[in-house]
């Protein structure tokens, strides 16, 4: 069975191979149904069109419709009962097939994580222009662990909103779902204090090896801008 690079490896995984062919060829409008009671779904539906537009250099919209797809140019998500599924909250399933591509979850984070795998399947095709070249294949994934989190110590070395937020889709990319923010040590208070603006403004900057001003700050602002990103 051939191995794709999916990280963290699913759960389960089944490669849909028959005699004649074993991989769906994407090639014109893509289009991205969300069922009426599936509204919660949009926002993770929106992100997918986006990442197909950026990855395969095709349109894709996003549809309410409580019609099933009916060719392999159509991606389908349905939104369970967590109270009633089997899956948990962080779980998805996910296919491609002559069918087109399905997105089962119980909760938006579910979906979510099943679009980052999507994600990486997406990347393998990129040789194949103009068409766009996916493996057919069946995933059922879960977590392994419940807190799965990653640490940036801003305080010694300085990484301004723009790297934090590329950092952050590095970290949702590979369903990490914690991110540990080191703002302050020794080296560096990074985050802006209304009633000690020195921490900031003095505790903010050092002199790099070369006796350069080296460093900065977050300001309130800025932070709201991260902490809503993550969400």
């Amino acid at each position: 069975m051939r191995q794709y690079s999916i990280i963290p490896w699913p759960a389960s995984y089944k490669a849909l191979y028959n005699r004649t062919q074993h991989l769906a060829i994407w090639y014109s409008r893509i289009t991205i149904h969300v069922r009426p009671q599936d509204t919660a779904l949009l926002p993770v539906a929106t992100g997918l069109a986006e990442a197909i537009r950026q990855i395969m250099k095709l349109e894709a919209v996003v549809e309410t419709t409580t019609e099933r797809p009916t060719n392999m140019h159509a991606v389908e998500f349905r939104l369970l009962d967590l109270s009633r599924s089997k899956l948990g909250p962080e779980d998805y399933r996910f296919s491609i097939d002559k069918q087109g591509v399905r997105i089962t979850a119980a909760s938006p984070a579910g979906a979510f994580y099943a679009v980052q795998t999507f994600i990486q399947v997406m990347t393998l095709g990129l040789s194949a222009e103009p068409s766009r070249v996916l493996p057919m294949m069946r995933i059922e994934d879960k977590p392994r662990f419940s807190w799965r989190g990653m640490h940036l110590d801003v305080s010694r070395h300085f990484f301004d909103v723009d790297s934090i937020k590329k950092y952050l889709d590095i970290l949702a990319l590979h369903k990490f779902n914690v991110f540990h923010w080191h703002l302050t040590d020794d080296q560096g208070w990074r985050i802006e204090i209304d009633r000690y603006p020195k921490l900031a403004e003095v505790g903010g900057f050092r002199a790099d090896e070369e006796g350069a001003r080296y460093g900065g700050f977050y300001t309130k602002d800025d932070i709201r801008e991260v902490v809503a990103y993550a969400a």
